[in-house]
């Protein structure tokens, strides 16, 4: 038995931050779900580095041991799919630019609605007090903000 056994967690992240962590809680035992976008790419990590298989190797290891959906987000339909999934969870994780998920109707006020137990949890690159909080954020961008 494994700390996190019985604990659900849909992440709806790309890059390398929030699914690495969520890496680690699968690592502990969590049911991790993944929500790619249903863009024939899905999370653009995939593609970054050395590659087996036409996949890179940090897309595995920030990966491992998750269930993975493809939903479009961007669509009414794939909102209310990805909210059945949150309303099954223990916990949500994201990192949509700031702002995202209310406009998507996700926000904290829709997602905890009635939940008892839900933790959301919202990774930030350049964080919220930056010049452009809703920029998109990359290793460049951090190196670029910095200097």
């Amino acid at each position: 038995m494994l700390p996190l056994d019985g604990i659900r967690i849909v992440e709806a992240a790309q890059m390398i931050s929030a699914p690495f962590a969520t890496s680690i809680l699968s690592d502990q035992g969590a049911e991790v779900i993944k929500v790619e976008a249903a863009n024939g790419v899905g999370d653009r990590m995939r593609f970054l580095g050395d590659q087996r298989g036409g996949i890179a190797s940090i897309f595995h290891a920030a990966n491992r041991g998750k269930k993975s959906v493809a939903l479009n987000t961007k669509e009414p339909a794939g909102v209310e799919a990805l909210l059945r999934l949150i309303d099954t969870a223990d916990v949500f994780v994201q990192n949509f630019r700031p702002g995202a998920v209310e406009r998507m109707g996700i926000g904290p006020d829709v997602a905890l609605a009635g939940i008892r137990a839900l933790s959301m949890s919202a990774f930030r690159g350049l964080g919220r007090r930056v010049r452009t909080p809703t920029r998109w954020s990359t290793t460049l961008s951090f190196r670029a903000t910095s200097a």
